[in-house]
């Protein structure tokens, strides 16, 4: 969908990831 969970494992990687290198990420939340 384009999307991301924002809970998986996989996503709160990436969103700790974005975060510490101070940078939005570009796909959005599906909440």
């Amino acid at each position: 969908s384009g999307e991301s969970c924002g809970n998986c494992d996989s996503c709160l990687l990436r969103l700790k990831g974005f975060k510490e290198a101070g940078v939005t990420d570009p796909i959005p939340l599906c909440l």
